[in-house]
């Protein structure tokens, strides 16, 4: 689906936010040798229900591009300025409408820089609070976290960690072996 497809079909923008934990080790990926980081996910919790968790996210406003939205959205709930993270405007993922199958949100992918900045929500007439959650944490939230969602959970860190792993082996010099000449 096209940028200009996207951009014509979702009225709501969101942000799918990563950060690498800090106190948890990395595991092993595959064969490679290389450890991958554990990651968490950030959601922010609904006033309307409670216990409902989902991605920072909101409507668009009038002749607002999505990618915009998003970041106001993720400010407004959460508190994070645009130097605490890095936001990827070609990765994002697409929530559909349960009831017509049509595009409705767009989520994009960023990753947390600033590991100390606080969670602190500006918007508090919608948003109780913003917290970080493992995959698997998120995972056991049946209820209160849709299924695409849980979907785009497994996308994203899926997402992360292949571009993790293949920025370490792009970055890996390869050392060669000289062969001693019979002598």
């Amino acid at each position: 689906m096209s940028k200009e497809v996207i951009e014509a079909s979702c009225n709501c923008a969101g942000v799918f936010l990563v950060r690498e934990c800090p106190s948890v080790p990395g595991r092993c990926y595959g064969n490679t040798g290389i450890i991958a980081p554990r990651l968490e996910v950030l959601l922010v919790e609904s006033k309307r229900k409670n216990y409902q968790f989902s991605f920072p996210k909101g409507k668009k406003d009038k002749k607002e591009l999505l990618f915009e939205t998003a970041k106001r959205e993720l400010y407004e709930e959460t508190g994070l300025k645009e130097s605490d993270y890095e936001i990827y405007p070609d990765k994002y993922y697409i929530e559909y409408r349960a009831d017509t199958n049509k595009p409705h949100i767009c989520y994009y992918m960023a990753k947390m820089i600033n590991k100390d900045a606080p969670l602190c929500p500006i918007d508090t007439r919608e948003i109780v609070s913003a917290k970080w959650f493992t995959p698997d944490e998120i995972y056991t939230m049946r209820r209160s976290f849709y299924l695409q969602r849980r979907q785009i959970v497994t996308k994203g860190i899926r997402d992360y960690i292949m571009g993790f792993v293949l920025h370490k082996v792009r970055n890996t010099p390869i050392h060669s072996q000289s062969v001693a000449s019979p002598g």
